[in-house]
Order: C-alpha cells, then sequence, then structure tokens
C-alpha cells in the first residue's frame, strides 16, 4: 500500500475471500478521512457503543473511517 497509494481499495469478500455473503473490504486514502458521511445513522455517531445512553443522541460523527460504516452493520472494529 505505501509503494502504490491507491485512493481507494474495495474488495468483495464473500467471493474472492470466501467470506459469508455480502461482506466486503475497504480501504481509503487519508484524504477522504475528513469528509461527509453519504449516510447518517445513529452507529457511526460518538458513544453509539455505550447502549445505556442511546436516548443521548449525539450529533457528532466518530473519528476516523468509523464516520463511513453504514446503518446495517450491527458489529464494527477501527484499526488502532
Amino acid at each position: 500500500m505505501d509503494e502504490i497509494r491507491p485512493d481507494a481499495v474495495i474488495c468483495a469478500g464473500y467471493k474472492w475471500l470466501f467470506g459469508p455473503y455480502s461482506l466486503s473490504l475497504g480501504y481509503f486514502g487519508a484524504q477522504y478521512e475528513g469528509r461527509v458521511p453519504i449516510e447518517h445513522h445513529w452507529l457511526s455517531r460518538i458513544h453509539s457503543d455505550d447502549f445505556a445512553n442511546l436516548t443521548n443522541y449525539q450529533s457528532e460523527s466518530r473519528p476516523g473511517m468509523v464516520r463511513f460504516l453504514l446503518g446495517v452493520l450491527s458489529e464494527y472494529k477501527t484499526a488502532a
């Protein structure tokens, strides 16, 4: 990745990586990090993993690329 420096790399994981149907993986370059997400939903908001306080809705997005996750996901992981 350091040598090629692509803007984005997308892979259909359900077919080429033998994962479950509908799984896909994506890598996006740093130039996309500060962009506004297309979809706005509760999962990409700060403190959305604190289920006891979901009624205290936050309008601020999570830092990093987590803000671009789709609303259909129930679990997410971020690289440290």
